[in-house]
């Protein structure tokens, strides 16, 4: 070898002797890096060399970059100097016009009423000079690594995932400890502009100076209480990696917890909190952890968390656990909340027929004006949920939508009002369609608030789908036989200057067949006296029940894990003997089956099909003779909890209960005999 400098070529991993500074070795020790990785990296990484002057003197380094280790060596690829992990991507997000709106109209809400917050998460992060430590797996230091966190755990995958049931409602305040508390971010919307914002903020934050607890939680206290609301869910994320440096500023322990112990006291279970310790696994924590415990004896709810520092997904853990927990605090207050909302002052007025342009009392709204768009609900290929996907205009030909601003119906939750798509000349095009919006002040009809609703109006035409499947397989069961179906909702989403307003929309039915064959609590059209409704009941069927439960359209994020394996339903019913059907077809075959037992038969159906997880009731709307189909809409479904959970289809899900209550009444018709499932009973 004629050349100080080695060649790649040249090299092997077994005899590789990498003689190691006293400085290198700290670095992989502090960063988990194994001398195998370096020497990994020398092989078969890629290599640049780095030129650098030093008392003017030029230095040669090489650098070495394979799985995402990047080593730099001397000029002779032989000593080591420095080695690191490449830190994760923290990339801005491209903001669409659309969600700038968003994040600018919930801005202007809050303002004008900040009662309409619905959670407020505090984050208290350390700052101090300690922060710059290089210790962390794939960070540059620790700073980055928690601001990493808070933007891609608590921010980016919360909005991206439409389980989290995050809205422009849910706000964040930021506050950056060090001698004093500086507010860097207060009550931003929990949006794509948030994001960036904390992106760009990490680029330029640098550790500095001390870690003082008693200024920083002075200050998170008066944030958490700056337009307080009794419905409002807290969350407090209190992160440093070391003791406090307060006692340097003659302020004791002792005042440090006293403030813990007010906020506590002064929240109590609306708090969530959590104390991060995210230091070395020796580092004295112990004014953290007496934090935790003052704040839980008055009521907060949360504990005590030590993140490793070498383990990349343990502080991100953390926050996923606190996010989760304010979730659920929320979800109760907005629940306990809804029975003191206030109605919309609003007028009922007569139903228009034939329309064929909109009325002069009818608002217009245009996809250029307004940015109208449309939404539908659809089970995503990668997410174990739903989530809405934006779809054209239902006629080809529209241009916007027109709709009454007076409702012509009302429910327990939602007005009614009429609808229709509109060309240019703002004729109207296509089908007639209602549509519905919150009856209640203060409730601005985000796409989630009508999730409920579409997620099970699809799960209900998913299980109408395998019960005309199974219908048409059945050679004794005729055309005749009338088969079922759900009619299609989505929502129509558009701007009222700075306002971003969905409403939930869907064909007009006749309203003249409108009958209700069953309803949620067990009652059954011919055993329990039913009337045809009209028009002003129609797509509104959440009046009359339980009126105590949580009318706020909010489900649970998610259904029991077992239930995730198959969203729809499990059951393959055509999987049963042969004889045993066949038997079952020979007791019905000349009998005709009534068109109302098809609605009864459906709910059972729907029961055994899901493995008696689920039940498909509330069945209303009409028999269209010409197709032979039942219409329905707004339907209930029942769903038996493994967990015990309530509500999670909404506020109409009595769940086992529910399931019970449609049995009490249900008396197995033909139609159940010829499907096999006359004997399927809870």
């Amino acid at each position: 070898m004629t050349s100080g400098i080695m060649e790649e070529s040249q090299l092997r991993t077994s005899t590789i002797e990498l003689i190691s500074s006293i400085h290198g070795t700290q670095r992989r020790a502090e960063r988990a890096i194994d001398v195998k990785d370096l020497k990994s990296a020398i092989k078969h990484g890629k290599k640049e060399p780095q030129i650098r002057y030093r008392n003017g003197q030029k230095q040669i380094r090489y650098k070495y970059t394979f799985a995402d280790v990047v080593y730099i060596t001397d000029e002779f690829s032989r000593l080591e100097i420095t080695s690191y992990v490449l830190p994760l991507p923290l990339d801005n997000y491209h903001v669409l016009d659309t969600e700038e709106h968003q994040y600018l109209a919930a801005k202007r809400r809050m303002t004008e009423n900040p009662g309409s917050i619905t959670s407020h998460a505090v984050f208290v992060v350390d700052c101090s000079g300690s922060m710059k430590n290089s210790d962390v797996v794939a960070h540059r230091c620790r700073l980055d690594a928690v601001q990493y966190g808070i933007a891609v755990e608590f921010i980016a995958k919360r909005l991206h995932n439409p389980s989290s049931g995050v809205t422009q409602l849910d706000v964040v305040t930021i506050i950056e400890m060090r001698d004093e508390a500086k507010v860097v971010f207060e009550k931003e919307p929990v949006s794509w502009v948030l994001y960036n914002k904390l992106v760009d903020h990490a680029k330029h934050s640098k550790p500095s100076s001390h870690g003082n607890y008693y200024p920083a939680l002075q200050t998170a206290r008066q944030m958490l209480s700056d337009g307080d609301h009794p419905n409002l869910a807290l969350l407090l994320f209190f992160l440093s990696d070391g003791r406090p440096s307060d006692e340097s500023f003659n302020i004791s322990i002792s005042n440090i917890l006293c403030e813990a112990q007010m906020i506590g006291k002064v929240f109590k279970k609306r708090l969530n909190f959590g104390m991060v310790a995210y230091g070395r696994p020796l580092e004295d924590m112990s004014v953290l952890d007496q934090m935790a415990t003052w704040m839980s004896m008055y009521g907060a709810v949360g504990k005590f968390h030590r993140s490793d520092l070498k383990k990349v997904d343990s502080l991100s853990t953390s926050i996923a656990t606190m996010a989760s927990t304010l979730t659920s605090t929320r979800t109760m207050l907005t629940a306990a909340r809804t029975d003191r909302m206030q109605q919309k002052t609003f007028n009922i007025t007569e139903f228009s027929r034939n329309v064929m342009s909109p009325q002069k009392d009818w608002e217009v709204k245009t996809v250029t004006a307004n940015y109208l768009t449309r939404y539908e609900l659809v089970r995503s290929q990668t997410l174990k949920n739903f989530i809405w996907k934006e779809i054209p205009l239902v006629s080809p030909e529209a241009v916007g939508i027109s709709f009454s601003k007076n409702p012509f119906g009302k429910g327990a939750e939602r007005l009614v009002y009429q609808l229709c798509e509109i060309d240019k000349r703002k004729r109207k095009v296509g089908q007639s369609l209602v549509m519905k919006n919150s009856k209640y002040e203060g409730n601005y009809d985000f796409r989630k608030y009508h999730e409920p609703f579409c997620k099970t109006q699809k799960i209900a035409a998913n299980t109408a789908l395998r019960f005309n499947q199974r219908l048409e397989r059945m050679p004794q069961i005729t055309s005749k036989v009338p088969r079922v179906k759900f009619l299609q909702c989505y929502v129509y989403a558009f701007y009222d200057g700075y306002d971003e307003l969905n409403i939930l929309a869907e064909r007009e039915i006749d309203h003249h067949q409108y009958t209700k064959w069953n309803d949620n609590t067990g009652g059954v059209l011919g055993q329990r006296r039913q009337q045809v409704k009209t028009i002003h009941d129609q797509i509104i069927e959440e009046e009359e029940e339980e009126e105590e439960d949580d009318i706020s359209g909010e489900v649970e994020p998610t259904a029991d894990s077992e239930d995730e394996e198959n969203f729809y339903g499990v059951r393959d019913l055509t999987q049963q003997p042969r004889t045993a059907v066949q038997q079952r077809h020979q007791r019905v075959q000349m009998v005709d089956i009534l068109d109302e037992e098809v609605p009864q038969a459906f709910t059972h159906f729907s029961y055994t099909w899901s493995n008696r997880e689920k039940m498909v009731c509330d069945l209303q709307g009409v028999l269209n003779k010409t197709t032979r189909e039942f219409e329905f809409t707004d339907p209930a479904i029942h769903y038996a909890s493994k967990s015990g959970r309530r509500h999670v289809y909404g506020r109409t899900d009595k769940g086992k209960d529910g399931m019970r209550e449609f049995f009490k009444t249900h008396k197995c018709n033909k139609l159940c005999e010829a499907l096999g499932i006359s004997q399927e009973r809870m």
